[in-house]
């Protein structure tokens, strides 16, 4: 389209509006995206404090964990 308004000796104008959008912006700015993005952050919320409780549940086996990973 530039290249045929540079033939027929028009001035070539770039429309501001018509510069692509970086990726990530219309991934953020998208509404089903930020539905799914709230929805999610509201289920760990949820279970924060579940998670938590069984992390010191479990953490009677920390040196167990520390000596299978240092053998690796």
């Amino acid at each position: 389209m530039e290249s045929q308004a540079a033939e027929a000796g028009e001035d070539v104008k770039l429309n501001i509006n018509s510069i692509v959008k970086p990726l990530h912006k219309v991934v953020a700015d998208n509404k089903d995206v930020a539905k799914v993005t709230m929805q999610l952050h509201s289920s760990i919320m949820m279970h924060r404090a579940d998670v938590a409780e069984w992390l010191n549940v479990f953490s009677v086996y920390d040196e167990l964990w520390k000596t299978v990973t240092s053998c690796r």
